[in-house]
């Protein structure tokens, strides 16, 4: 997902920064786009452009994981790895970048199924 697309997510129910916090927090639901980093050694431009932007929302997952298309499987199941060893979720959700989810509508039957206590993690693949 690129950042024009993360912008418009932003702009859904679920919001970015504070009201993701506050999703996180009542709901149990954690929202993170998955970013790795350029191959670039030393970073480069898009680096400090996505440590910008996630300065701004703080809703980047970062991984240990260089971008590229041919690693796609990889990232996934880095994901998956880093997802299972930071939340103890009862479901992880996993979005691609060119689906466009409305979130807000997405959780409801999370929320119906999880009649207390229930986190569900999700997972927009981005870079």
């Amino acid at each position: 997902m690129h950042s024009c697309a993360r912008i418009t997510q932003h702009g859904t129910a679920a919001g970015a920064g504070d009201k993701l916090r506050k999703l996180e927090q009542e709901k149990g639901i954690v929202i993170r786009f998955v970013i790795g980093h350029s191959g670039t050694p030393g970073g480069g431009a898009l680096d400090r452009a996505l440590d910008a932007e996630e300065d701004e929302t703080r809703d980047f997952l970062r991984l240990d994981h260089a971008e590229g298309y041919h690693e796609l499987s990889s990232k996934t199941r880095t994901y998956f790895t880093t997802a299972v060893a930071t939340w103890d979720a009862d479901f992880y959700v996993k979005v691609d970048d060119d689906i466009h989810l409305n979130l807000g509508t997405c959780v409801l039957p999370f929320i119906a199924i999880c009649s207390e206590s229930c986190q569900v993690v999700t997972y927009s693949r981005t870079g």
